[in-house]
């Protein structure tokens, strides 16, 4: 399936889109500096502590590079943890280990725009 993931990001659920296999397409809707603002609320400490540009060593988010959604931030959630600090929907990304060729310790996330990925696989059946 080669589809935008932003075309999906308004009607899917967040249960939805976690564990979709997605590819960047454009790294200009990656958010790299958004680790440690008061407004984001992350689901791990860890996750956060990986999560920006200045932590990412040699790493940074390219286009056609594959991996994982691990958690979505939409507008107005209801659910802190879930809610984006702006009108997008925003998703945390988890590379493949062959891009970023690192010790696990060092996997990077990466909050990028809906619209800046595309589905590599069917989303899983409800």
């Amino acid at each position: 399936m080669d589809e935008c993931l932003g075309e999906q990001c308004d009607t899917a659920s967040a249960d939805d889109l976690i564990w979709a296999r997605v590819m960047i397409t454009n790294p200009g809707e990656v958010y790299s500096t958004v680790a440690g603002c008061q407004d984001i609320k992350w689901p791990s400490q860890e996750w956060e502590a990986r999560g920006s540009l200045h932590t990412w060593s040699a790493y940074y988010p390219k286009k056609s590079q594959q991996g994982e959604i691990v958690h979505c931030w939409r507008a107005g959630d209801p659910i802190a943890e879930q809610r984006s600090w702006n009108a997008d929907t925003i998703c945390l990304f988890k590379p493949d280990r062959a891009v970023w060729e690192g010790q696990i310790e060092k996997q990077p996330f990466v909050p990028i725009g809906c619209s800046g990925l595309h589905f590599v696989l069917e989303m899983p059946p409800k």
